[in-house]
């Protein structure tokens, strides 16, 4: 499936549940932040994300906090390596898929995550900030 095909399939929710897997959803992030500003694609994605769960009715798996940090954390190695394909960015960042829990764990703190306000509105790091710009 091309990125325009995902974009397309997941904005229509007709991607199915279990193929938003913890890498389509940093893909959503990397193709977001291609095209607009960091603010934006954190927007975008968490707006297209609470959309999605809304369709397919499971709205209490949405968490908008680590919606949109997920975004951040994806601008960061993004940065790092400017002009990378989406599986470029991942081989050269494995960390994304295999210590995704770590790296958000560097900037919050669990007992931020787990709360309930974490889940339903964005709240910015507890412990290293992103950079937002």
């Amino acid at each position: 499936m091309t990125d325009q095909e995902f974009l397309q399939a997941f904005a229509s929710a007709r991607l199915q549940p279990d193929q938003f897997d913890h890498k389509a959803h940093l893909k959503l992030a990397y193709l977001m932040l291609k095209d607009h500003p960091k603010k934006e694609a954190a927007y975008k994605v968490g707006s297209l994300i609470k959309d999605y769960t809304i369709s397919w009715g499971a709205t209490d798996k949405y968490h908008h906090t680590l919606s949109l940090a997920a975004v951040y954390v994806v601008a960061h190695f993004m940065e790092r390596k400017p002009g990378l394909s989406f599986e470029e960015t991942l081989q050269c960042f494995p960390r994304l898929l295999d210590e995704f829990q770590g790296l958000i764990g560097h900037h919050y703190s669990q007992e931020l995550l787990k709360s309930e306000e974490a889940k339903k509105s964005f709240f910015l790091p507890d412990k290293i900030p992103f950079d937002i710009g």
